[in-house]
This record gives C-alpha cells, sequence and structure tokens, in this order.
C-alpha cells in the first residue's frame, strides 16, 4: 500500500505517517524515494497501539502479584 493509500485506511496524517517511517516505529519499505506499506504488518502495527481498558490492566496487575507468589 502507498503513503496516501496508508494515511486513508488509518486517518492519520502523511506528515504523521512521514514522522514514524523515519523514528522507525511503523514497518514500511522503502524502494529509491518512495514508501511502501504492507497491510497485514500494519493492522499488527495499529492493534499493537491499542490503549488498554482499566480491567485489562487489573488482569494484568493480578496475573503478575499471582505468578510473584510462587
Amino acid at each position: 500500500m502507498t503513503l496516501q493509500q496508508l494515511a486513508d485506511y488509518a486517518s492519520m496524517s502523511k506528515s504523521l505517517i512521514y514522522k514514524l517511517t523515519s523514528s522507525r516505529e511503523i514497518p514500511h519499505l522503502k524502494r529509491g524515494k518512495r514508501l511502501y506499506f504492507s497491510k497485514m504488518e500494519i493492522d499488527e502495527w495499529l492493534l499493537k497501539q491499542k490503549i488498554k481498558t482499566v480491567d485489562e490492566i487489573q488482569n494484568d496487575v493480578d496475573n503478575y502479584l499471582a505468578k510473584k507468589k510462587c
């Protein structure tokens, strides 16, 4: 997918995408001066950016504490 396609798909500005690629925070390919993105890698990356709910955080804490007691 191209830069413009990613911007439309992920509802992100092109300038933000450029910033993320220059800091190597988003998976991408560069051929010459053009940037390309794998839809599968972008979908995985977007899912990793998910913000956990309070319940998910509490569950992580409970699991961590349960493991420490052993």
